[in-house]
């Protein structure tokens, strides 16, 4: 069974087909980000369900110039897509898939903003994606046919990021953190026990082993970054400082019913994980 059965979403077979064979054509590197990557590492490769599925498929693109993207659009179009009338991003495959397109690179300005053109103008924020394009897991999806997927943790980095930039707008991006936390014990248990096993020698409580374990896996990646670096500790540090101004640790509740206190207490000891392995490193 491949990855698509498993999450009963075959009818992306045949558009990511074409998506690799357009893609090599232009000689752009990619990666799948966003829900459908999280579904993919949990669900697919790992066999763990998850509550809430998603039929969007969000992917970025390495992009040098606007030119190629425009005639990277226009191939798609050629083969079957079609244009959303004011997102200049947004396809659609088969009237009922989602495409966006995120492209990032040289085609971003100083501030990690992307302009994409169109019958409206949309600035998109395209920041991380550059630092974190080394991090990702190469995922065969059919025979002798593979993409590069974001990583859990840099999941995690790219959602932080975003929910920080909207916080009214992207509270399913806390949503699916709360839940690879909740899960990352099971998942990465080998790799725990094997790296991290110093955490399993106190008094055992996965929710603590499983933050420290994501937070020590997001220092790996945010450490090549000195922009991503901060930006993530000043999210975490902002919301650790005190259990009665954590905008976050207030979030997360609505997500795994837990106390206020009992989520500051898991954001504290992701930042801990990302200061041991910063430290370290």
């Amino acid at each position: 069974m491949n990855i698509f059965q498993k999450l009963n979403k075959e009818e992306l077979i045949d558009m990511f087909d074409i998506l690799e064979n357009t893609f090599k054509e232009f000689n752009i590197d990619y990666y799948v980000i966003g829900a459908l990557a999280r579904d993919i590492i949990i669900t697919g490769k790992y066999d763990i369900s998850i509550p809430r599925s998603t039929r969007d498929v969000d992917i970025a693109v390495l992009i040098p110039y606007y030119k190629v993207f425009d005639n990277l659009k226009k191939c798609l179009v050629e083969k079957g897509f079609k244009e959303h009338i004011t997102k200049g991003y947004r396809l659609f495959y088969n009237q009922s898939i989602i495409l966006d397109l995120f492209p990032f690179g040289d085609i971003e300005n100083k501030d990690n903003v992307v302009k994409i053109y169109g019958r409206e103008i949309h600035n998109l924020s395209v920041f991380g994606f550059n630092e974190l394009k080394g991090h990702t897991e190469i995922i065969e999806y059919s025979a002798n046919k593979s993409f590069k997927v974001t990583s859990l943790p840099a999941i995690c980095v790219l959602k932080l990021i975003a929910w920080n930039d909207r916080p009214s707008d992207r509270l399913k991006d806390i949503d699916d953190i709360v839940f690879i936390i909740s899960k990352y014990f099971d998942i990465y248990y080998e790799d725990i026990c094997n790296y991290n096993y110093d955490l399993l020698n106190n008094i055992f409580d996965p929710d603590t082993v499983s933050a420290r374990s994501l937070g020590r896996d997001i220092a790996g990646i945010i450490i090549s970054s000195l922009k991503v670096k901060d930006a993530i500790l000043n999210i975490l540090k902002e919301n650790t400082n005190d259990v009665h101004s954590s905008k976050l640790a207030v979030i997360m509740c609505s997500f795994n019913n837990k106390y206020v206190e009992d989520n500051f207490n898991i954001l504290a000891e992701l930042l801990k994980g990302i200061k041991e392995r910063l430290n370290y490193l």
